[in-house]
């Protein structure tokens, strides 16, 4: 339910960002659901639970059929800063695989 939750804001504030030609990056700077958001996901530890939450969060995008613009806003912005702080490593592989794969086929 989380998951589906802040799937559902983040993808409401990418499409915001993207239909007033915004980069999504900025969210980060003005939106405290954002912030709140990528500290849930830098809190985890863990690299299993990290990637079954990026993989829950992948099959979300592939259900809903996010275009490739809302699906690299919303993985920008949960997982630059854990990215950049070297939590997710193994996570990271997955979701770059798994995102040219299952989000690339969804036109297919």
């Amino acid at each position: 339910i989380l998951l589906h939750e802040m799937f559902l804001s983040i993808l409401n504030d990418v499409r915001g960002c993207l239909l007033a030609n915004v980069d999504s990056s900025r969210l980060t700077e003005s939106n405290s659901r954002v912030v709140v958001w990528q500290g849930l996901v830098r809190a985890i530890k863990d690299s299993y639970a990290v990637e079954k939450f990026s993989e829950g969060l992948l099959l979300l995008m592939f259900r809903r059929q996010i275009n490739d613009e809302e699906a690299y806003g919303v993985l920008q912005i949960l997982f630059s800063k854990a990215l950049k702080h070297d939590l997710a490593t193994r996570s990271y592989s997955y979701l770059c695989i798994d995102h040219i794969t299952e989000l690339g086929g969804v036109d297919d």
